[in-house]
């Protein structure tokens, strides 16, 4: 099941810049549910989180698409971000040109458990 939130994780990116993801609650088995959040090309840079004990995030995996309507369809790091129990999922819409360079912005800053690249 995913919930809207109505609230939203700021991430500062190495470049001082600010994103606000809008946050929603999910506990499901597969991420193709995800898909059916968004239409067709819509744009941007994502977060897996879970809640700790002091109510803090912890960051779990940070990835971006031009797609996001199919992105989460046999996506290469579930097992991972299911596996350290990952219960928020983060969105910060973008333009497509700025996906990348704003996925790198923040991968630069933080360790996500998950990733592989830019940590």
């Amino acid at each position: 099941m995913i919930k809207y939130l109505d609230d939203y994780i700021e991430l500062e990116g190495i470049s001082g810049n600010f994103y606000q993801f809008e946050l929603y609650s999910f506990n499901i088995d597969d991420f193709s549910d995800l898909n059916s959040l968004f239409e067709e090309d819509d744009c941007g840079v994502y977060i897996f989180t879970k809640q700790n004990k002091y109510g803090k995030y912890d960051l779990i995996y940070c990835g971006e698409s031009t797609d996001l309507s199919t992105r989460f369809y046999k996506h290469h790091r579930e097992d991972c971000i299911l596996r350290k129990k990952a219960d928020y999922f983060g969105i910060f819409y973008c333009d497509r040109t700025e996906t990348k360079d704003i996925e790198k912005d923040i991968l630069d800053k933080y360790d996500f458990l998950c990733n592989t690249l830019n940590n």
